[in-house]
């Protein structure tokens, strides 16, 4: 999956799960492992989001 799908499918999952947050910005960080990891910005808040290829997983972890 390219990094442009990756993040046209985080911003919809963002969307439904923050729906009140504006989403401002989605950088693509660093690629390891088969994981992609990717960094946004959204009302202020910083994300880390490590998405695993093979498993088509998303994991969040807000970082404040």
């Amino acid at each position: 999956m390219t990094n442009e799908k990756i993040i046209e499918v985080l911003e919809k999952q963002f969307n439904k799960i923050y729906p009140h947050y504006r989403l401002e910005v989605i950088e693509f960080e660093w690629e390891e492992n088969g994981e992609k990891h990717f960094n946004l910005i959204a009302n202020g808040h910083n994300y880390q989001v490590m998405v695993v290829l093979e498993e088509d997983k998303v994991y969040w972890d807000r970082c404040l």
